[in-house]
């Protein structure tokens, strides 16, 4: 077969070397679920297939060019952990689609955006453990006689193994071959290098080779070490410089780095690793104790405030529980123990909303206007919720559990005022996540929400309608120990459970699309807290504020040791803490944000 094979060609050998069932698939046995990213000549979409229910990439070509059908050939011979796997090629008059490995962790580029917030790179045993898994796939994409041509950041994708390693950093896959040739191409016909700041010398020339590929990755690990990258400027510039500057090393850098480095920007393609997995070698020798790289370190010049003085308590009458979970809504801020719902109204009024005589999981819709209580003792014949008539923020009712059910699902509605009672039935998705460890349910919209449910190794997020019907289900190959749903729609922010390995650390897990966003701090997260205009990460009696995208802000000092933060509106906090657990004294405080002298404009 010819590098510039037909589509049909391409639709044979994928189906010859790939096929992943007993007949062919279309585009129509996968639902769309969103946009996931695009180029000049394609789209990426995250999709489901309907009868699975596997999550995956799908990779739509636009304008299909007689070049771009390298990468489905190339793809199909293709089967390591370490590169993202075509599952199946469909073909179509517009072109070809590619069903691809789903990486939720999304790019290297977008994990090293995250932590810029953080004035040092990486720890040494990150690094390590990312550029292995990209040597080890770049090994067997050489092994196969192709050239990735276009190894960057944002070619590199991250998912999360369902086999436990060492650390609990994410696995690392070569993705995008649309760059991608066979070595049997002749070395000159590729005049495209891709991105300049990360092209071999050679490339410039119009040259290729594994030796290019090598290079690239040289440059990635320059900037994984120094946090920077070795060349920049004008693409004539970046030209002049991979062909001609030397490369410069900070003194941070060690001289076992500094001579990795060396040999892999080598200006001369033959005096580079001859193989990827030399340079695996002589990677792994690096020693993750004698390296002098700073360790993590909050920005300078961060500003400090102290949260107690600018706390005033309220009452906390009718609460005389833990404190099991806060959520915002427009109404103000819900408080929930294990047996009743409370609403902190913006006047700060205390208001009863529901009482329960069993333990209970608790959520409420992010619009206010119902809650779901899900009994932790589903072997209870009954359940009855207790709520003042008085109360117009949530509306009224009386919730009972069907005998013939192992568990109980209460609805809760507000339609001016008019009360409404509707007993539901748990499906079989729920009863069986009644005998599973349940971390929190979570509203997602006016209409759904989520149960998240984890074990040693995986986090479950099963959604259902506010009726109780399953609508589907994701799994994150990570243990979370804590959840609270933010103020952007189908996300929340967690902490992933601490192991004598590993530390807790903090991640943004968004449900649409799909994505792990893991937040690089310089300090051990105890709790998390999810505001209207970013997010609170409390440690020991100090907390740092960060924005939606993540960057430190502030530092909070004097922090009530184990409380749990939420907003009541834009300019209010809520501390809820207990001062003596034995007696679940509860204290509640609220701190106006203005008078912190934060650096927020409100």
């Amino acid at each position: 077969m010819s590098p510039s094979g037909s589509q049909s060609d391409i639709a044979s050998q994928a189906t010859s070397s790939q096929a992943t069932s007993s007949r062919a698939n279309s585009l129509s046995d996968y639902r769309l679920l969103a946009l996931v990213g695009q180029g000049q000549f394609a789209q990426v979409y995250s999709a489901v297939h309907r009868r699975s229910g596997r999550l995956v990439a799908i990779k739509q070509t636009r304008h299909a060019r007689e070049t771009e059908s390298h990468e489905p050939l190339v793809m199909c011979k293709l089967n390591h952990p370490n590169v993202v796997r075509c599952h199946e090629i469909i073909t179509g008059a517009t072109g070809y689609q590619l069903v691809l490995d789903y990486c939720e962790g999304g790019t290297l580029r977008s994990h090293l955006n995250s932590t810029q917030n953080i004035a040092a790179p990486l720890p040494i045993i990150e690094i390590k453990t990312l550029i292995s898994d990209i040597l080890k796939g770049l090994s067997h994409i050489h092994r196969n006689h192709i050239v990735h041509g276009d190894l960057k950041p944002e070619n590199i994708f991250l998912t999360y193994p369902s086999e436990p390693r060492k650390h609990r950093y994410p696995l690392a896959k070569i993705g995008d071959f649309g760059s991608a040739r066979p070595l049997r191409d002749p070395s000159h016909s590729h005049k495209e290098i891709g991105s300049p700041t990360y092209a071999a010398p050679e490339r410039f020339e119009g040259q290729s080779s594994p030796a290019s590929d090598l290079y690239a990755i040289g440059v990635m690990l320059y900037e994984l070490l120094v946090g920077d990258r070795p060349f920049s400027g004008t693409p004539e510039a970046l030209k002049k410089a991979h062909q001609t500057q030397s490369v410069f090393f900070p003194a941070t850098l060690s001289s076992s780095a500094q001579s990795l480095l060396t040999t892999a920007l080598h200006k001369n393609p033959r005096k580079r690793f001859r193989t990827a997995a030399a340079m695996l070698s002589t990677l792994q020798q690096l020693s993750e104790d004698t390296e002098n790289l700073p360790p993590p370190a909050l920005p300078k010049g961060l500003s400090q405030s102290s949260l107690s003085q600018a706390a005033i308590a309220i009452p906390s009458h009718g609460i005389s529980a833990p404190i099991a979970s806060l959520t915002t809504i427009p109404q103000g801020c819900c408080i929930a123990t294990d047996r009743s719902l409370h609403l902190l109204t913006r006047r700060r009024e205390l208001l009863s909303i529901a009482r329960f005589r069993q333990p209970c999981w608790i959520t409420v819709s992010p619009n206010g206007k119902w809650f779901v209580a899900i009994s932790k003792q589903p072997t209870t014949n009954k359940i009855t919720t207790e709520v003042p008539s008085t109360n117009k923020a949530i509306s009224q009712h009386t919730v009972s559990q069907y005998r013939e059910s192992k568990g109980m699902l209460g609805s809760f509605s507000a339609r001016s005022g008019h009360q409404r009672r509707r007993f539901l039935t748990l499906t079989g998705p729920l009863l069986t996540a009644l005998r599973s460890h349940t971390l929190q349910l979570i509203g997602l919209d006016a209409r759904h929400f989520a149960r998240i449910s984890t074990n040693s190794t995986k986090t479950y997020i099963e959604c259902f309608t506010r009726r109780s019907q399953f609508v589907g289900q994701m799994s994150l190959n990570l243990p979370l120990s804590q959840v609270i749903p933010t103020a952007t729609p189908y996300q929340f922010i967690g902490l992933s459970t601490a192991t004598a390995r590993a530390p807790a650390t903090v991640v943004i897990v968004t449900l649409k699309p799909f994505h792990v966003q893991p937040i690089r701090l310089p300090i051990e997260p105890q709790k998390v807290s999810a505001l209207p205009w970013g997010y609170l990460v409390s440690y020991q009696r100090n907390a740092l504020l960060l924005d939606r995208s993540a960057q430190v802000l502030n530092r909070l000092s004097e922090v009530p040791t184990g409380s749990a933060i939420a907003a009541i509106n834009a300019h209010n906090l809520l501390i809820a803490s207990t001062k003596t657990a034995a007696k679940n004294d509860l204290s509640l405080l609220v701190a106006n944000v203005k008078s912190l002298n934060l650096d927020i404009i409100f």
